[in-house]
């Protein structure tokens, strides 16, 4: 009976031991129910992300991948933060973790995405209002970089369609609306001050500036008949400079939607002999193509 009592006063007394040691050093709890010893070297609760020491390394890890966590040290909280590539792991082998943002995304993305306007059919009229960049039918199109989750750039494109090459005679009194202001090509480039693209749903505003060329329908009159003889006039270099605002939606792997509404200065309207600046206005309702696209871990 004593050596029973002497050996469970042992295995009591070692146990103890090595709970008051756990407890003594900064120790991550997992919810598999692996313990890790290690140095806690910072606490970043912004970013909700830890920096420790574990067999010599130095690692980042989310604190949402732990059950807990303890900071026997008392190191404060320091704003630091990491570089989050497309599919690039932090130091240590752990992800980072969305559930540290707020409305987190479920996927990363890859730098570089591609997208088209569907509303380009929809946005092309000659009329008194003389709002739209074009009257003929045009698409328009991008290539987007993303530097980081804040800032970007963008490569629009915009290529018109079903323009006036030939002259038509119509009857006095009718006048070719459809080519008031034929758009050839267009191009520019646009920075984007996004909110943070880790989110689901991202504001963001975006300045930009464009060259283009398009030209317009001129009449020919003779008093002899009641006929008007159009024909089209001589190309003409615009440029434009704008400001949209918009939203992107990160709900998918790859295929995402974002809207924009903006307005902007041009001279792309021209009047018999002299070119007018004009205010126009630009919508969009950009299918996107997000390369590099994975869900967070």
């Amino acid at each position: 009976m004593h050596n029973k009592d002497s050996m469970k006063t042992f295995i009591i007394l070692i146990i103890s031991l090595f709970c008051l040691t756990v407890k003594a050093q900064d120790t991550l709890y997992f919810p598999s129910g692996e313990i890790q010893l290690v140095e806690l070297i910072s606490v970043n609760k912004t970013e909700g992300l830890i920096k420790y020491t574990f067999e010599g390394k130095t690692q980042i890890r989310s604190i949402s991948t732990l059950k807990s966590y303890s900071n026997q040290a008392n190191v404060s909280d320091k704003n630091w933060s990491v570089i989050i590539g497309t599919n690039d792991p932090l130091p240590g082998g752990a992800k980072y973790n969305s559930s540290s943002i707020e409305d987190p995304s479920k996927y990363s993305y890859g730098k570089f995405s591609i997208g088209a306007n569907l509303l380009s059919p929809f946005f092309f009229q000659g009329n008194d209002l003389d709002l739209t960049i074009s009257s003929n039918y045009n698409q328009s199109f991008y290539v987007q970089y993303n530097v980081n989750k804040k800032i970007g750039f963008r490569l629009p494109m915009r290529i018109g369609f079903n323009r006036l090459k030939d002259s038509i005679i119509l009857e006095t009194g009718e006048y070719l609306w459809n080519h008031d202001r034929d758009l050839l090509g267009e191009g520019g480039i646009e920075v984007l001050f996004m909110f943070d693209d880790n989110r689901k749903i991202t504001p963001y505003w975006m300045p930009g500036i464009y060259v283009g060329v398009n030209q317009r329908a001129i009449s020919e009159y003779k008093d002899s008949t009641n006929i008007k003889t159009y024909f089209p006039s001589p190309k003409h270099t615009y440029y434009r400079i704008g400001l949209t605002g918009g939203f992107q939606f990160n709900f998918s792997k790859h295929i995402q939607l974002n809207t924009e509404l903006g307005f902007n200065l041009n001279n792309a309207s021209t009047y018999y002999d002299y070119v007018r600046k004009r205010l126009g206005f630009q919508a969009a309702v950009n299918l996107v193509y997000r390369f590099g696209g994975r869900r967070r871990e």
